[in-house]
């Protein structure tokens, strides 16, 4: 429906917002391309986790609705457990062409991230007062 396809373009919106300018700020500052790559990838993934939770209500705030779904919460357990291991394993990096991060630069993937949150809480909000 229309709705859903407006949550899918802002939400891409908000996920490019974050992704982008990590990648071209680890590119110009010469962490190399394969950093580069592997932090837009962190980004990008954990942008996805943060939308597992916004979607679970079309319009209520992600901070308002419970989190009473235990298998939403198994899967981004094993999610996270699986990116950690891409990025920092030799099996990983070997497969993805992916980088170890440092502990600070997954921090600011995991801050930078929330953009998407913040996004789609003024969608809501936005959505909510048309009602």
């Amino acid at each position: 429906d229309t709705l859903m396809i407006q949550r899918m373009v802002v939400m891409g919106f908000g996920m490019l917002l974050a992704t982008l300018p990590v990648f071209y700020y680890y590119m110009v500052h010469d962490y190399g391309l394969d950093y580069a790559r592997t932090m837009a990838l962190v980004v990008l993934a954990v942008t996805q986790w943060f939308n597992a939770f916004n979607v679970r209500s079309r319009f209520r705030s992600v901070l308002a609705t419970p989190l009473n779904n235990p298998l939403l919460l198994i899967s981004f357990f094993i999610v996270f457990v699986l990116q950690v291991l891409i990025v920092e394993s030799e099996f990983g990096n070997e497969i993805m062409n992916t980088e170890p991060l440092e502990f600070r630069d997954w921090i600011i993937a995991i801050l930078v991230s929330t953009v998407v949150i913040l996004v789609e809480e003024i969608r809501k909000a936005v959505v909510g007062m048309r009602k």
